[in-house]
């Protein structure tokens, strides 16, 4: 995988690179479903070999990829369609300091978690990483008990399974 992700970012960095064959001044990379089988240390690899390349990336993905994103978007938006008739379109904030959205804090808390019981999956592959330094303090404790098993094994909740009504009007109160 990374040598086919290199082959193709040099591949189009030749072919957008102009005549002088320097960074491309705009080349956008428009990614759909991007990374949904890949795992978090692939992803990461894949956005700095694009990045390295000075290509734009636009990416349409799963939300379990997003705090691996994180620090290479510069802004970011959640898109539900429902039924395929109703869409609605939230801007997130991004915060370049933290390289991180701007998430309501409900969507990291162990409450969400505790409150969800009925969602939680088993991780088949947990994250490797013991700390994840841009989390903040009730993230990370929230991070720290998933790994050390506090409220069972290999805990999971997708935010995707969290009802999309919970999670708007929490998003509405933040804003």
């Amino acid at each position: 995988q990374k040598l086919a992700t290199t082959c193709l970012a040099a591949a189009l960095r030749y072919q957008l690179g102009g005549n002088e064959h320097g960074l491309p001044r705009y080349a956008p990379v428009v990614l759909d479903e991007a990374f949904d089988k890949a795992d978090n240390e692939f992803t990461a690899l894949a956005m700095n070999i694009f990045k390295n390349f000075g290509f734009q990336m636009i990416v349409a993905t799963p939300l379990k990829s997003v705090m691996t994103l994180e620090p290479f978007i510069g802004g970011a938006c959640f898109i539900d369609i429902s039924e395929r008739r109703v869409s609605a379109v939230l801007m997130i904030e991004y915060d370049g300091q933290q390289q991180r959205l701007k998430l309501p804090a409900y969507t990291h808390r162990e409450a969400t978690l505790r409150g969800h019981r009925r969602l939680w999956g088993e991780e088949q592959e947990p994250h490797a990483a013991q700390t994840l330094p841009l989390l903040t303090g009730p993230e990370r404790a929230v991070y720290r008990g998933i790994k050390s098993h506090t409220w069972g094994h290999n805990v999971r909740l997708e935010q995707e399974r969290i009802a999309w009504n919970v999670a708007w009007k929490t998003v509405q109160q933040a804003i």
